[in-house]
C-alpha cells in the first residue's frame, strides 16, 4: 500500500549545495520541507519535500553511499523532473529572482495544452527551457494520476532524457487532487487515515503486537531493521489531543518492543523512542504514533544509510524476530 501523502514514485536526487536547493524549491515552487537529517558537518544527508501531490527527496553527494552530483561544468544531463503548476510564468519569474538563469522561455506544447520552462536551483545549475518536440514526444500524464493545482512530478519524455538534472514547470487546469479519493482511500473513511485503515485490517502491515487499545507494526520506510510504530487504536492527531493515559500506554508497549529488539536476532544494543509532534517536528501521518528504532553500537554510518534508503531487505523476517522475542519475554514474565 502506498503511504499517505505519497505517490507510487518518489525520486531522490543528489545535489551539491543541498541547503541552497532546499531554499530554492521552497521559495520558488512553494514546496514544504517535511523531513531533514544532517550529516555531522551540518550538510544535508537526506531531506524530503512535499509538492502537494508528490514528494521529492534529496541530499548531498556521499562517497560512503556512492552518490554523486552532476558536474557543474558539464552541460550534458541524464534526467529531469517535471512539476505541474498553475502559473508557469510566475514560477519562472520567481526562479530568475532567486538567481537561476533561463536558457529558453516558457512555450506552449504543440498539443496546445501547456506552457513549459525547465530549471535547477542556482548553485547546481540554471533554469532551462525545452526545444519544440513532436506531438508523440510531448509529456503525458500517467493513467489515473491525480492532477494538482500546486505542483506535480511530471512524466519524462525523450527530450528530458538528454537534459541536465533539473525541474520543469507544466501548466494545467484546475486541481482534482484529494477531491476524488480512490476506492482504497474511501475505505479508510472520511479522515483517509492510513493508520486507522491498518488498525481496521483494511490496509496491509506487518504486525508485531496487538491488544485492545494498541497496535504495533513495522514502519514501511524504516530507518533500521525492526523500526516499529506503536499507535493507539482510537484516532488522535498529535500530543495536543491525545490523553495522558493513552501516551503512557504507547510508551509501555514501546518499552516492551525495545526490550524485544535487544534480545531478538536483530541484536539491538539500544533504541530510539520518538514521537514526532506536528508538521514542524516532521510528523507526516497525523495519527499519533511512537517510533521504536533499534540501534547498534557504532552504527552511525549504517544508520545514516538507512535514513537515505529507508528500506528493510527482509521485513517479514524482522517482524518474525520481534514477535518471537516478545513471546519469550512474556513467557519469562509469567514464570
Amino acid at each position: 500500500m502506498i503511504p499517505e501523502h505519497y505517490t507510487s514514485l518518489t525520486p531522490f536526487i543528489c545535489v551539491a549545495g543541498a541547503e541552497h536547493a532546499l531554499a530554492f524549491y521552497t521559495s520558488v515552487f512553494g514546496a514544504e520541507l517535511v523531513e531533514r537529517t544532517d550529516n555531522p558537518d551540518g550538510s544535508v544527508a537526506h531531506a524530503e519535500l512535499d509538492f502537494g501531490c508528490g514528494r521529492l527527496q534529496l541530499g548531498e553527494p556521499s562517497a560512503q553511499f556512492r552518490t554523486a552530483a552532476p558536474d557543474p561544468g558539464d552541460d550534458t544531463v541524464t534526467y529531469s523532473l517535471g512539476l505541474y503548476c498553475a502559473d508557469v510564468d510566475a514560477v519562472l519569474a520567481r526562479a530568475e529572482a532567486a538567481g537561476a538563469t533561463v536558457r529558453e522561455p516558457a512555450q506552449t506544447f504543440v498539443t496546445g495544452g501547456a506552457g513549459l520552462g525547465r530549471g535547477t536551483p542556482p548553485p547546481a545549475g540554471r533554469v532551462v527551457g525545452r526545444q519544440p518536440v513532436a506531438p508523440a514526444r510531448t509529456p503525458t500524464r500517467l493513467p489515473h494520476a491525480p492532477s494538482c493545482a500546486r505542483d506535480r512530478v511530471g512524466t519524462p519524455t525523450r527530450a528530458n532524457a538528454v537534459a541536465r538534472p533539473g525541474v520543469s514547470a507544466y501548466r494545467h487546469g484546475p486541481s482534482r487532487c484529494g477531491k476524488r479519493p480512490s476506492a482504497k482511500g474511501r475505505r479508510m473513511g472520511a479522515m483517509s487515515c492510513v493508520f486507522c485503515a491498518i488498525v481496521a485490517g483494511e490496509a496491509p502491515a506487518i504486525r508485531i503486537h496487538e491488544d485492545d487499545g494498541y497496535l504495533a507494526f513495522l514502519d514501511i520506510r524504516p530507518f533500521s531493521r525492526g523500526h516499529t510504530l506503536v499507535v493507539p487504536k482510537r484516532h488522535s492527531r498529535d500530543l495536543t489531543d491525545t490523553p495522558p493515559d493513552t501516551l503512557a500506554g504507547m510508551i509501555t508497549l514501546g518499552q516492551r518492543i525495545a526490550r524485544a529488539a535487544r534480545v531478538s536476532g536483530l541484536h539491538a544494543d539500544g533504541n530510539n523512542l520518538v514521537i514526532n509532534d506536528g508538521r514542524a517536528a516532521f510528523q507526516t501521518v497525523f495519527h499519533i504514533h511512537l517510533h521504536v528504532v533499534p540501534r547498534r553500537d557504532g552504527d552511525r554510518l549504517s544508520f545514516a544509510k538507512g535514513v537515505v534508503l529507508r528500506r528493510d531487505p527482509d521485513r517479514e523476517e524482522s517482524g518474525r524476530l520481534l514477535r518471537e522475542a516478545l513471546a519469550r519475554l512474556d513467557e519469562a514474565a509469567h514464570d
